[in-house]
């Protein structure tokens, strides 16, 4: 049985203009952050776009192809390549790119809607509120293959309570051996996350009738079949991870101590500090309206939140590989409260309803027009590297590196906003690249593979200035055997006007706004390494 609640039809979906015209409102308010960018602003995503771009080129690339080379086997992050596949015979890397962007950054919300249709048998306009939260955390991270599964996630669990009527075994074979394996394979951590939502789901719906304390052995075994669940996770794992690989850096709770950005994630960019208090304004109206009564959730809903929220607390921040969990799991916490709360408008209550409905419209409006702008420019700063980049030669090799000191100076931009520029690199000069996404089905040629170390964070500047352009290998230096300079033609470092010496042995080419391109120089008597 359904959960189905009756709910006042002023505040659900029903067809008509009005309510068609708050729905194309929402849409339009995650979309106009994302039209109009001319390169994609998002941390991660220029290093995926340049793979995508090696992966679609290095047939007809001899540039490419002679630094880099296709891996095959099973890698379970594939819904960005799947997207850029169907796409590819009509559209360029970069345009796909974009469309990937703006689908990626919707599908929570579109799964928010779905999970409300599910759950109380229409769209309702509380649920349409996920679009005001398109401009979050994740996509500044650039975790836009996450943010697409997300959507299916959160799809995946509406089609689990539509099919509550099927019957028990029907439902688990669907999703043993479609709907699990489809999450997984888009994004490994999609279909955990998928489980968890599912076994939170059926626990609320034991905790609605009873206390846990007076849970019986049938009660706990009728729950025990979801366990099968878990085997094409393992199977997945076992596929394509040689080792589980936990990090421990400490759990979500720490995080929470050490890393504010657990809490704002959901709601803010992060790219300023004005930006997460105006995104973290935009949560006041809703916490006023729970806490008030006019918003409530179902009591399975109750438990689910609470499970969920317990849960987070002993996840580790890395798993498989996967980084900065504590950031990815409160988006979907956030999703699931607004897609099954239920709004409660008692005589008297419809003025404050419509006031704190204002209060969050106001403050979205401004937390978008502020991260648009944060967005804007970087898609500038973006915009003036690729110019320069006209003074590398093309097929050339480059080593990216940032000065982190200059980054912790005020008003800086914080030295991860840098990570990936240099990737766009690859795709107007096909140069070689040591910070180019390798776990994801891309190696390099024999040749490269000292220079292909699979990190992705630029070697510090400071330790080149130090080093020069001419230093020989040495086990005991601080520079990483990847980064000496004379195995490459050009460095493009980001200094951000800092007073580190340029280092022997290289001439300044270009210098901009936030970079510099150097060349290197031959070193007398010595040949390049690679």
């Amino acid at each position: 049985m359904t959960d189905t609640v009756s709910m006042p039809s002023a505040w659900s979906w029903k067809a008509s203009p009005a309510r068609a015209g708050v729905a194309l409102l929402a849409v339009l308010l995650g979309l106009v952050p994302l039209i109009g960018l001319s390169n994609l602003p998002f941390i991660d995503m220029p290093n995926h776009l340049a793979r995508m771009y090696v992966l679609a080129e290095i047939g007809s690339d001899e540039n490419l192809s002679r630094y880099y080379t296709i891996e095959h086997g099973l890698f379970p992050y594939l819904g960005i390549r799947g997207f850029f596949a169907a796409l590819s015979p009509f559209f360029g890397i970069e345009t796909i790119g974009h469309l990937f962007a703006i689908v990626a950054a919707l599908m929570p919300a579109v799964g928010g809607m779905a999970l409300a249709k599910a759950v109380h048998g229409r769209i309702t306009l509380v649920s349409l509120a996920g679009f005001a939260f398109v401009l979050n955390a994740l996509l500044s991270f650039g975790f836009l293959n996450y943010l697409f599964s997300v959507g299916l996630v959160l799809m995946a669990l509406a089609l689990w309570i539509r099919l509550d009527g099927v019957g028990q075994w029907l439902r688990l074979a669907l999703f043993l051996f479609c709907v699990v394996p489809i999450a997984g394979v888009a994004h490994l951590l999609s279909a955990g996350v998928l489980f968890g939502l599912i076994g939170a789901y059926e626990l609320g719906r034991v905790f609605e009738h009873k206390s846990p304390l007076a849970l019986r052995w049938p009660d706990v075994a009728r729950l025990l079949p979801l366990a099968v669940l878990t085997l094409p996770i393992l199977l997945l794992l076992f596929l394509a991870v040689p080792s589980s690989n936990v990090g421990a850096s400490g759990t979500i709770f720490g995080g929470l101590l050490t890393r504010a950005e657990a809490l704002w994630s959901p709601f803010a960019l992060g790219r300023s500090l004005n930006e997460i208090c105006i995104g973290l304004l935009a949560a006041v109206p809703i916490c006023i309206a729970y806490v008030s009564g006019l918003i409530s959730l179902p009591a399975r809903f109750r438990w689910m939140l609470a499970l969920l929220a317990v849960c987070a607390l002993l996840v580790p921040a890395k798993v498989a590989g996967i980084y900065v969990i504590h950031t990815r799991l409160p988006i979907v916490v956030l999703l699931l409260f607004l897609a099954a709360a239920r709004v409660r408008l008692a005589n008297g209550a419809q003025w404050k309803g419509a006031a704190l409905a204002l209060s969050f419209a106001a403050i979205v409006c401004v937390h978008v027009l502020v991260g648009t702008l944060a967005m804007r420019q970087q898609d500038a700063r973006i915009s003036e590297l690729r110019a320069a980049s006209r003074l590398i030669a093309t097929g050339s090799r480059v080593l990216p590196a940032i000065d982190f000191a200059s980054g912790l100076r005020p008003g800086h931009v914080p030295p991860l906003y840098f990570y990936h520029l240099a990737s766009y690199l690859v795709i107007d000069r096909s140069v070689f690249l040591p910070t180019l996404f390798g776990m994801f089905s891309l190696g390099v040629t024999p040749e490269y593979e000292r220079l292909f170390p699979h990190q992705t964070r630029p070697v510090d500047y400071a330790l080149l200035s130090r080093s020069g352009a001419c230093a020989k290998p040495d086990p005991n230096s601080t520079l990483p055997a990847w980064a000496y300079p004379s195995d490459y033609d050009y460095i493009v470092a980001f200094d951000q006007k800092s007073d580190t010496p340029q280092p022997a042995g290289t001439a300044l080419l270009h210098k901009g706004s936030f970079f510099n391109i150097l060349k290197v120089l031959p070193c007398a008597g010595a040949a390049p390494h690679a």
